[in-house]
């Protein structure tokens, strides 16, 4: 049952980021007059997609995903080194499939779609599975916050790696 519960908080996480990111977006947009800050790059915007991509996507999934592996998922994962592996990828594979639905809903199901969902799963799922061997529910906050930046700063830059291999 546990196997099926994180697949869906991945799924919850997903969701939540992206209700996050278009808030932020909105903020963005009302505060600074910064418009479309959500999930539509501009290919001549070099400066935006980066902060789409650093501060948006990488900072928000990241400290999501941590909540949720801090305050769930560890109560039931720290009996073996494997146990955390398997959650941590069934975790980002729920995260990845929602992310991965919502690029093919505007674009074709193309092969080129099809083979960009594999970056997408592959960034997920290695966030997850770090964040399941490194955060455990009695971990101090200081190293909490080194593993989240670890992990915002693999995400951010595998971000921009498929960033750069789409321009």
């Amino acid at each position: 049952m546990n196997f099926i519960l994180t697949f869906i908080l991945g799924i919850f996480v997903a969701i939540s980021s992206l209700i996050t990111q278009v808030f932020v977006s909105l903020i963005a947009e009302l505060f600074f007059h910064i418009k479309n800050l959500t999930f539509q790059y501009d290919m001549n915007d070099t400066i935006k997609n980066i902060i789409i991509l650093i501060v948006l996507a990488a900072m928000i999934e990241e400290c999501l995903r941590y909540i949720v592996i801090k305050y769930q998922i560890s109560k039931y994962t720290r009996e073996t080194t494997l146990l955390c592996i398997i959650y941590g990828i069934l975790f980002g594979f729920g995260f990845a499939t929602l992310e991965a639905l919502m690029l093919f809903l505007g674009n074709s199901l193309s092969l080129n779609n099809i083979i960009l969902f594999i970056p997408v799963i592959f960034i997920h799922t290695i966030a997850s599975v770090f964040l399941m061997l490194t955060i455990t529910k009695n971990s101090k906050i200081q190293f909490d916050i080194i593993f989240i930046l670890l992990a915002i700063l693999f995400h951010a830059s595998a971000n921009l790696i498929l960033y750069n291999s789409l321009i």
